[in-house]
């Protein structure tokens, strides 16, 4: 039999459009939380909150652009049992109306149920690429922790770009500190989760895409802003800080939304067939179990 017909292959169902669901909701909803977290320390809640809603709904958009027939949308709420999806899209409307709210009103306690809606948001996209088992890099059990930091990494990213654009410097030196401790965590989460696939085996060519982007992901995206968020924290210059501050911020929100395109787009091998068995033609001694394409 040949392995063309056995090696997993690359799945077509969720493509650019589908990552970047994952891409804008995860910054998104990081954004909102850390605006509610800025509301308690006294800092301005509505621009960085705005841009947090306007990032899930960009991602909302791509799901929709996504949709072969747009007007079969609303089939997604049937099925809030078992998708993870139908649980996305319920909490939705619930996060956009309360978070609508916290904006209108400027309400700490508006902010705050709305923060703590975006983190069920962002659970459910977890659990949404967790619960794809067809896929070896995406049902892996450590791949919810790490697009959880991802996507609070990436909200502190934009919160640290907002702060620097308005000025609120006081603010600004928080952030910094909570950016650098999630992008320590995230990189470690993510060595884990690659070496988990690696231990317990996984496609080929998902490996290969997850090592392409080492460099660009770990290296430059994750403890890049370490070292800088470490230097600007212990500055004395407040305008080498605040360049500082600004670099990380950037090169970790762009590090993060690399690795979720590669993830959905380019790791995105189903499990293909094992055989247990080589079959023989005839009369003869079955040959070796083969599971090709496999590290």
């Amino acid at each position: 039999m040949s392995s063309g017909r056995t090696a997993p292959w690359h799945q077509s169902n969720w493509d650019a459009r589908a990552a970047g669901n994952f891409i804008f909701g995860g910054a998104g909803t990081g954004l909102i939380v850390f605006a509610a977290l800025a509301h308690a320390f006294g800092a301005a809640y509505r621009l960085p909150a705005v841009i947090g809603f306007a990032l899930v709904a960009a991602g909302l958009a791509c799901v929709w652009a996504e949709i072969g027939r747009p007007l079969r949308a609303f089939n997604v709420y049937l099925h809030p049992q078992t998708s993870w999806m139908t649980r996305e899209a319920m909490v939705a409307p619930l996060l956009f109306a309360s978070g609508a709210a916290a904006i209108w009103t400027g309400s700490e306690a508006l902010a705050w149920v709305a923060a703590a809606l975006a983190l069920v948001y962002l659970t459910c996209q977890a659990q949404m690429v967790r619960a794809s088992k067809g896929i070896p890099a995406w049902r892996h059990r450590l791949i919810l922790p790490l697009l959880m930091l991802t996507g609070l990494t990436e909200g502190a990213g934009v919160a640290v770009l907002v702060a620097a654009a308005t000025r609120d410097h006081a603010w600004l030196t928080w952030l910094e500190a909570l950016l650098l401790a999630l992008v320590f965590a995230r990189g470690f989460a993510w060595y884990a989760y690659r070496s988990g696939l690696q231990r317990e085996g996984a496609p080929v060519k998902a490996l290969a895409a997850l090592a392409r982007i080492e460099v660009p992901f770990v290296i430059l995206g994750n403890w890049g802003p370490v070292v800088l968020l470490f230097v600007a924290l212990a500055e004395t210059s407040g305008a080498t800080a605040f360049w500082l501050g600004v670099v990380s911020a950037g090169t970790a929100l762009v590090a993060g939304w690399l690795f979720k395109f590669t993830l959905i787009t380019r790791a995105a091998y189903n499990q293909g067939f094992a055989l247990p068995r080589l079959p023989v033609r005839g009369a003869g001694t079955p040959g070796p179990a083969t599971k090709p394409g496999w590290h």
